[in-house]
């Protein structure tokens, strides 16, 4: 996987995500879809070149850009399961769909951060 762009790792992640709400019967809404690929451009850019997070960022940049992006993988599957996980505790929410509060909430909690790439 050496030599990747930064659309193919964003696409990468993007289908991992895509697959691990799948794996839990949702799927995201638009807006929720939005605001993660955001963030997987962000977490992209972090892989490629790493340099937000100071020192930890040091230590991934001695990492190969495969290992790097294993690293990620591990990271979208558990900013899913933390959306998952919200969308359990909000009530009503709908049991086939991830959405912006999901989102939201996941990346605000302290379960999730730190936890590179992303935060």
């Amino acid at each position: 996987m050496a030599n990747l762009t930064k659309q193919e790792v964003v696409e990468h992640l993007y289908l991992t995500a895509v697959a691990a709400a799948a794996s839990h019967g949702r799927a995201f809404r638009p807006i929720a879809d939005g605001g993660l690929r955001g963030q997987i451009d962000q977490a992209a850019d972090e892989i490629l070149s790493p340099s937000r997070f100071g020192g930890i960022s040091t230590t991934y940049a001695q990492k190969t850009v495969d290992d790097r992006l294993v690293e990620a993988d591990g990271a979208v599957h558990k900013l899913v399961q933390g959306m998952v996980f919200h969308a359990q505790i909000i009530p009503g929410y709908p049991a086939n769909v991830l959405g912006e509060r999901t989102l939201t909430a996941a990346l605000s909690s302290s379960s999730f951060c730190p936890c590179w790439p992303f935060c």
